[in-house]
């Protein structure tokens, strides 16, 4: 079904409203992440793991410089994607 919908990514869940709302964040989500390096997906990765930590950290954590962090964050829509995240848990919260 998800090819048939030319989406990477949808969920099912008990709410038709929520799952309409959300699979369309995550349709237009999905235009950049289907074009993510490797290393872009490593970046969310640890973005989505530790939303608190700094771009600092990250570069120590990935042996790079602070710098090269952020244009990976640049890349990869990693404000996007908190957004999208941060909008699931906010809309999660407000179901029945």
């Amino acid at each position: 079904m998800l090819k048939k919908e030319n989406v990477s990514i949808s969920l099912k869940s008990p709410w038709p409203d929520f799952d309409e709302e959300m699979n369309l964040y995550l349709k237009l989500a999905g235009t950049f992440m289907d074009k993510w390096s490797v290393s872009s997906a490593e970046l969310i990765e640890i973005i989505l793991k530790n939303p608190n930590t700094t771009q600092e950290e990250i570069g120590k954590q990935l042996g790079i410089k602070q710098n090269s962090v952020s244009g990976r964050w640049n890349r990869s829509n990693a404000e996007e994607i908190m957004a999208v995240e941060m909008m699931f848990r906010k809309k999660l919260k407000n179901l029945p």
